[in-house]
């Protein structure tokens, strides 16, 4: 009997996976110091940052997470302690959340930091469940069939990103359902959703053009209501001055100012500074712009391909090319981001019949693991097979004799 592809796929991503999960913990263990971690210690990854956001906010103000790279010095202090190389990863390095983010946290900084976790991994496994069975009803298949959710669940990426309690499952749980209601032809309250991402203002950005583009009205505007109504709400809750110098720091990290690990950050700007290390922040940010204006083009020229009837694209299909845009071209995606390659996947192969199925799961694959595997083999390769498979999701569907 012949096993279905999706089987046999499902098997050598748990295979992968395993290889992938246990060297990369052992990278980790030796790179960040995590040997040292005894039972009793705090706990979280990614999550001690807003730990430590909130006890800065107690302590001195919204502002103080934006300014002189106090946040750097404190999450090291936080959470690595002595034994941390303080600086080797987060030198010059802001609180990347806006101040409404901060602010959730600072509400819950009466809660033990174990029910911080629970409560994450409690709402994070919703999600993508949630998302996983609307992606389902919408888009049925065989990808998103009950081995679909196995190789889901074994996806490098997944695994990363709930190994340092990441918001990727999160997010996951917005974009999934909001491409479910575009389908169904509801764009205010899909445009609505996606704003609900605020705390990546980065990939609402690239929604927002990318609704635009399509001519998708109602939903970029009722994304940009929305994101507008969470920015003045985080106004009136944190001040003015803290979300200005929160742009201000963001400002920085575009031009380069603040300390990222590049080997991790998976678009072309990583690719560059990787592989040409000697370049200047100012060169590899012009290089990458130069990159992403590019296939900002490519994007808009799809986009206007099929409108012989004057018709704006379909709203689901064109989220999902603007995802992969913003995953392949932005200039901070992390490996754990790639977990939402995988809305897109479904929804831009449903639209092409299946049609290079095979060559699109296994570039995406390749691209999870160059990117899990980065801070072992140093440069950053991801953004390779990633522009491949966005480029095989956007190409025409064949035609059938």
């Amino acid at each position: 009997m012949r096993i279905p592809v999706i089987w046999r796929l499902t098997g050598s991503a748990l295979a992968l996976s395993a290889v992938v999960v246990v060297a990369s913990l052992i990278g980790q263990s030796y790179l960040l110091g995590l040997t040292s971690w005894k039972p009793g210690q705090d706990w979280g990854g990614d999550m001690k940052q807003h730990w430590t956001a909130a006890r800065m906010v107690d302590e001195a103000g919204f502002p103080y997470l934006y300014r002189d790279f106090a946040f750097s010095r404190e999450i090291t202090r936080d959470f690595h302690g002595d034994n941390f190389a303080a600086g080797r990863f987060l030198d010059r390095h802001d609180y990347r959340y806006g101040p409404i983010v901060a602010w959730v946290a600072w509400q819950l900084q009466a809660w033990p930091y174990a029910a911080w976790l629970a409560t994450w991994l409690v709402m994070s496994l919703a999600a993508m469940t949630l998302g996983w069975w609307l992606l389902r009803q919408q888009w049925p298949s065989e990808t998103t069939g009950p081995g679909g959710w196995l190789a889901l669940a074994a996806f490098p990426p997944t695994l990363y990103a709930f190994s340092i309690y990441q918001n990727a499952p999160l997010t996951f749980g917005i974009l999934a359902p909001a491409l479910f209601l575009a389908a169904q032809g509801h764009p205010a309250w899909a445009g609505a959703l996606l704003a609900c991402a605020h705390y990546k203002p980065q990939l609402l950005a690239f929604l927002f053009i990318g609704l635009l583009a399509a001519r998708h009205w109602r939903a970029a505007a009722a994304l940009g209501a929305v994101s507008a109504a969470l920015l003045l709400l985080g106004v009136v809750l944190c001040g003015w001055e803290a979300h200005q110098a929160w742009i201000e720091s963001l400002i920085g990290i575009m031009r380069g100012e603040q300390g990222d690990e590049m080997a991790t950050n998976i678009p072309w700007r990583g690719f560059i500074a990787t592989m040409v290390p000697g370049l200047a922040p100012g060169t590899v940010s012009l290089l990458a712009n130069g990159l992403l204006a590019a296939s900002g083009a490519t994007l808009f020229a799809w986009f206007q391909r099929d409108r012989t009837d004057g018709a704006p694209p379909d709203l689901a299909c064109s989220c999902a090319a603007t995802l992969g845009w913003w995953l392949v071209f932005s200039p901070h995606v992390k490996p754990y981001d790639l977990i939402l390659a995988i809305p897109a996947t479904v929804v831009l192969l449903a639209r092409s019949g299946g049609s290079r199925a095979a060559w699109v799961w296994a570039t995406l694959w390749m691209a999870a693991l160059l990117g899990v595997f980065a801070r072992l083999i140093g440069p950053s390769l991801a953004a390779v097979p990633l522009t491949a498979w966005w480029l095989l999701l956007l190409a025409p569907r064949r035609a059938r004799a």
